[in-house]
């Protein structure tokens, strides 16, 4: 029916379980672009009140300027209805205030924006009694869909008393509940519906999108700290279209024993990449809850990306929940429901990353070489992508966001400048180097700093503000792995680095026969070189031939050398034999293609050329 609004009717399987918990913080439900309900439990009779702020510390009151209704129904009266109406009406709303359960209606807000809320009620002799200890933050959707969704989960009640109770549906993905009256909206049936077209993405803050599996929990709350939780998974794929009510009866299960969660070993991940999870609940005596079928909240102490919610248990198991890990370190799991007490916490496990990782999700399709992939901008920010990896930088963040950040620091009568950045705690091809001057083509290494512990870094510079003369300008800057610039920032000192008769890559320091390019290309270090590291010859025979082999190791990784393996009779003329890339395997051997002359001489050799600038 084109311009009219779809309606769909679930019909929804469910596994049931009892809990019991206080929920006197307030929260906001059926939160929409124009409006949004609180709702809250209370031990203390009388009014219902809600307060509004545009700030978290409360400075900003901007109740009067919008217009908030206790206990609301879902459909209001008519300015027509009769007076028989508007009595059953009042006595409806009387049957959720006896409860202790109150709810307070706000509109006139603005779409995506937040607020902050204090809520309570206001007894009979006047006085206020708050409802929490802090403002909650509501922060409104960012758009009405122009013809909603009308795809309704109902559930009933056995009960007809039950009329006047509230049951708040918790979907995951969405970024606010929802929350129906049993009796409202269903002609007073001791029905709850849902509205599912009313649920908010919390990622879009757009309406959510119906089109796959919406895993749930129900919490039925009879009154103050008297709740039951029902957890389900449907299906809204498909062409909806008007149909019959169908419903589901919301029956407890007895109460069951969960005494903790229990998680699977975690291997060792990859910071950004989906691993799985599997979780069981575990009674008191160590056996299986198998009638536990609630879902779980997960935490962690690592950047939890994906997976902070679960989907329900199947017969006290949760098989293959996906999470995802954003940034590097030692890291667990923390589960927790509010369907039970229990809690669980998985083992330490280790996220690691490196650069191929990161690109794989990351970087710049266009972008073929890894040099490419490096200094690539696709935001134009200036913050090209091997920055934005080794600062650990979210994808989504324009520029360097929090992750530098240039100040001062006080020690004794002197004040000097300061940069702190935040660094990789487990990656295996970045350093970052700090730089300071005072003048802007002439920088000085300060410190060289690997991956590591603890997360963020600060480096104080030298040279007093005070002595700076115009000013004092620090820089950090990451430097990966597979060039030169890599292993001379980690073989030498600042001063070192800083003096190209000591670290460039023409340099021999100790005056060994090696400059620093070969050093760098065979693994050796870079002053205390292995001379056992270079090339050695052998003879081998073939067909009856002498010929000579020459082995040595590369490295695995580089992007700017190569080794050409050259061979002479008529020195000083060489004739080039290969040119070897780096690469897998380390060891390399090279057979002359002219055998070992009888009469006169044979050599062979290796030399590390630079790859030519493109």
């Amino acid at each position: 029916m084109a311009g009219a609004a779809r309606c769909a009717f679930l019909s929804l399987s469910v596994f049931l379980f009892f809990s019991v918990s206080l929920a006197a913080t307030p929260k906001a439900v059926n939160v929409g672009a124009a409006e949004f309900t609180v709702f809250w439990e209370s031990e203390v009779s009388g009014e219902p009140e809600v307060r509004l702020y545009t700030d978290a510390g409360g400075a900003e009151d901007i109740t009067a300027d919008l217009r908030r209704e206790a206990f609301p129904l879902a459909a209001p009266l008519s300015l027509y209805a009769t007076g028989a109406e508007r009595l059953a009406a009042g006595d409806f709303k009387d049957s959720i205030r006896g409860r202790g359960l109150m709810t307070v209606r706000v509109s006139g807000v603005s779409p995506d924006t937040s607020y902050f809320i204090e809520a309570g009620v206001r007894d009979g002799e006047g006085a206020f009694h708050t409802a929490g200890d802090d403002l909650v933050e509501v922060h409104t959707a960012a758009s009405t869909p122009f013809v909603p969704d009308f795809r309704i989960a109902a559930f009933t009640f056995e009960d007809a008393a039950e009329t006047g109770s509230i049951a708040v549906l918790s979907a995951v993905g969405a970024r606010s509940p929802l929350l129906a009256v049993v009796g409202d909206a269903s002609g007073g049936l001791p029905h709850a519906v849902f509205p599912l077209g009313a649920l908010v993405d919390d990622a879009t803050g757009e309406p959510m999108p119906l089109d796959g599996t919406l895993s749930f929990e129900v919490s039925h709350y009879r009154g103050v700290d008297d709740r039951a939780l029902m957890a389900d998974a449907v299906t809204t794929d498909g062409d909806f279209r008007v149909a019959a009510l169908t419903t589901r009866a919301f029956e407890m299960a007895v109460d069951v024993d969960v005494a903790y969660f229990q998680f699977d070993p975690v291997d060792d991940q990859m910071a950004g990449q989906p691993f799985m999870v599997r979780v069981t609940a575990r009674t008191g005596e160590g056996s299986i809850a198998a009638d536990f079928g609630g879902t779980l909240t997960l935490d962690s102490d690592g950047r939890l990306e994906a997976g902070a919610t679960s989907a329900a248990f199947a017969a006290g198991v949760l098989e293959d929940h996906e999470v995802i890990i954003g940034n590097t370190g030692d890291f667990r799991l923390f589960a927790a429901t509010t369907a039970v007490a229990a809690t669980g916490e998985s083992d330490v496990f280790r996220v690691a990353t490196d650069w191929e990782n990161y690109a794989s999700f990351y970087s710049d399709p266009a972008a073929e070489t890894r040099s490419e992939q490096r200094l690539a901008d696709p935001d134009e920010s200036g913050v090209p992508a091997l920055m934005r990896y080794g600062f650990d930088i979210d994808p989504g963040t324009v520029g360097l966001g929090d992750a530098v950040e240039v100040d001062e620091i006080v020690d004794g009568d002197e004040r000097y400048a300061s940069i702190t950045f935040r660094r990789l705690q487990y990656a295996p091809d970045v350093r970052y180097v700090v730089h300071g001057t005072s003048e802007l083509n002439d920088w000085e290494t300060l410190a060289v700093v690997e991956p590591g512990t603890p997360e963020w870094v600060t480096v104080e510079d030298g040279v007093p503000l005070a002595n700076s003369g115009d000013g004092r300008f620090l820089r950090v800057g990451v430097v990966g792995d597979g060039v030169y610039e890599y292993w001379r920032v980690g073989e030498f000192a600042p001063a070192q680095i800083d003096d190209p008769a000591v670290s460039g890559p023409g340099a021999d320091p100790g005056d060994l026969g090696v400059d620093n390019r070969t050093r760098y290309a065979l693994g050796m270090s870079g002053i205390d070189p292995d001379l056992g590291l270079l090339p050695s010859r052998t003879v081998v025979t073939e067909n009856g031939e002498s010929y000579y082999r020459l082995d040595f190791n590369r490295l695995p990784v580089a992007d700017d050398i190569l080794y050409v393996v050259e061979a002479t009779s008529d020195y000083p003329n060489w004739d080039e034999i290969a040119v070897i890339e780096p690469g897998e395997p380390a060891e390399v051997s090279v057979v002359d293609s002219t055998p070992i002359p009888e009469q006169g001489y044979r050599i062979i050799r290796m030399r590390i050329e630079p790859v030519p600038e493109p």
